[in-house]
C-alpha cells in the first residue's frame, strides 16, 4: 500500500494554476501520491479551490472513464452485487471484516 503523503495545512498555498496542475496530477494516477499544500484535506481543498478543480478536470467525462469508476462504465452481470452483498455481510457477522 502506498503512504499517504501528510495533510501539508502550514505550506503556503499555490496559485490557481498550480492547484489545477495537483489535480491534473491526481487524475492520471494515484491520489495517494499528490500533496495539496496549503490545506489540510482534500474537502478542504476542493471546497476553497472549486475553480482549479474544474479547470483540471477538464470536462466531465473524467469522472467516467477514471479507474476507480470503472463499475459505473461497464455494469455486473446479474446477480453479482447480491452475491457480493452477502459474502459482505458474512464476513462482518463473523468478525472478518475484509
Amino acid at each position: 500500500m502506498l503512504a499517504v503523503p501528510p495533510s501539508q495545512p502550514e505550506s503556503p498555498r499555490l496559485r490557481p494554476d498550480e492547484y489545477a496542475a495537483r489535480v491534473w496530477a491526481v487524475i492520471r494516477r494515484a491520489a495517494r501520491r499528490v500533496g495539496i499544500p496549503g490545506y489540510a484535506s482534500l474537502h478542504a481543498f476542493t471546497g476553497a479551490e472549486e475553480a482549479a478543480v474544474k479547470a483540471a478536470l477538464r470536462g466531465r467525462s473524467w469522472t467516467l472513464v477514471h479507474p476507480t469508476n470503472w463499475r459505473k462504465t461497464f455494469p455486473s452481470r446479474p446477480g453479482r452485487q447480491e452475491r457480493v452483498a452477502r459474502e459482505t455481510l458474512a464476513e462482518l457477522r463473523g468478525w472478518r471484516p475484509v
